[in-house]
């Protein structure tokens, strides 16, 4: 079911002017395409999430 309704809103972001058009974005964010999506995403936060930080530090001595 959140695939379903992930599907819609995907769907809805692109603000088809019609119905035919609504109808023609569900039809190519199949299942797969979904999971591919969220694959990439999740890999692309995790990329964010994942770099170091890098802090300035004065001399110590």
């Amino acid at each position: 079911m959140q695939v379903v309704k992930e599907q819609v809103m995907r769907a809805l972001t692109s603000k088809p002017s019609s119905l035919d058009q609504f109808k023609s974005k569900l039809q190519n964010l199949s299942y797969t395409e979904i999971l591919k999506l969220r694959q990439s995403e999740r890999m692309s936060q995790e990329d964010f999430q994942s770099r170091p930080i890098f802090t300035a530090s004065g001399p110590t001595g």
